[in-house]
């Protein structure tokens, strides 16, 4: 029951989030904000997607993960590219985001004996790419004389969700090696972290909604 709970309040919660990212897509037209807003979108495509998948006869929808959440990665690192001012962090980006690439082609086209097998060690790097990507943007925001106006920032706050979400999916991809396969979806241990990643994005989708309410309410 309280599995069920939060699987659908983290959906309900992403489609909320991209809704309102859509109401003030305006107010995000000419700064970096407005890829993220592409993100959401694009995070809500793939949730719609593999939903329908699961409705259908082929019922296992982590193949069409596997796929789609390396877009995740590249449009965050996109993102923080945008964000962050120094240019050597910005070519570090650039060529993470070519490894990373490179990296998961080779381990789902050749590695990879089952396509139903969540993609840990791809996703996994990709989860430390997007970790130092906020952690350096954090360390420049603190830096700066915006550290002023924290509260007022959504950026922060974006950032703020993001490093809670993916800290806690770390944990769901290790244990993803061993029980991932499509026969072991319902085994305990893959409920219990499968818990905490949906409380990662609940932890997430709340603080880009105080940080959209914030930035409304200090204008």
């Amino acid at each position: 029951m309280l599995f069920e709970i939060l699987y659908n309040t983290s959906k309900y919660l992403l489609f909320i989030v991209t809704i309102t990212a859509f109401l003030n897509f305006e107010k995000f037209g000419k700064t970096p904000l407005k890829y993220f807003v592409y993100y959401l979108f694009y995070l809500s495509i793939i949730e719609i997607v593999a939903f329908s998948i699961a409705l259908s006869s082929m019922k296992y929808n982590i193949w069409w993960y596997n796929i789609t959440l390396n877009g995740q990665y590249l449009f965050l690192f996109y993102f923080y590219f945008k964000l962050i001012k120094n240019e050597n962090i910005k070519t570090v980006l650039i060529v993470l985001s070519i490894i990373y690439i490179i990296f998961f082609i080779y381990h789902y086209l050749i590695i990879n004996d089952d396509w139903n097998k969540y993609q840990t060690y791809p996703f996994f790097v990709g989860n430390l790419m997007v970790i130092f990507s906020v952690f350096w943007y954090l360390i420049e925001l603190f830096k700066s004389d915006e550290i002023l106006y924290l509260k007022k920032s959504l950026p922060f706050w974006i950032s703020l969700g993001l490093l809670f979400q993916f800290i806690l999916i770390i944990p769901y991809d290790l244990i993803s090696i061993n029980f991932m396969k499509s026969e072991f979806i319902n085994h305990p241990t893959v409920k219990l972290f499968t818990f905490v990643l949906y409380a990662a994005n609940i932890i997430f989708y709340t603080l880009f909604l105080i940080g959209i309410w914030n930035t409304k309410a200090s204008k």
